[in-house]
């Protein structure tokens, strides 16, 4: 989609990934980890504004230990891309098998923190005031 998008010169503001969003470690706070491999800090640096004013959790950045996302592709087609998760270092061990499912989700303050992200980024972005 991304290098479609490019080539038809589609308009895209920006790319956000919501993915891992309802897990944490045992005993870890909720928090929104900014994901720096393949993603575009200036656009990070605006989220993480976004969330110190709309969703009550403190955010941190780091890069993935291994492997990457969708949000790259983005990225590599030219386009602002971030990327909020759970935890790059520390993350349910239960993606991509049978076991992810909501039996396995633990931190849903945590995933309302990033649903509140999401909707500031298309407020802000979107231009509704």
């Amino acid at each position: 989609i991304a290098s479609d998008y490019r080539q038809r010169r589609v308009n895209v503001i920006a790319m956000v990934q919501h993915d891992m969003t309802l897990w944490k470690a045992a005993g870890a706070a909720d928090k929104i980890w900014f994901v720096t491999s393949n993603t575009e800090p200036g656009f990070n640096d605006q989220l993480i504004q976004l969330a110190a004013s709309y969703t009550g959790l403190p955010t941190e950045k780091a890069a993935l230990l291994g492997g990457s996302s969708d949000h790259a592709s983005w990225k590599r087609a030219g386009f602002a891309a971030a990327f909020p998760f759970e935890n790059p270092s520390s993350y349910n061990r239960h993606i991509h098998t049978s076991n992810d499912t909501l039996a396995n989700a633990n931190a849903l303050g945590q995933a309302a923190g990033f649903a509140k992200l999401g909707l500031a980024y298309v407020m802000h972005f979107g231009g509704i005031n």
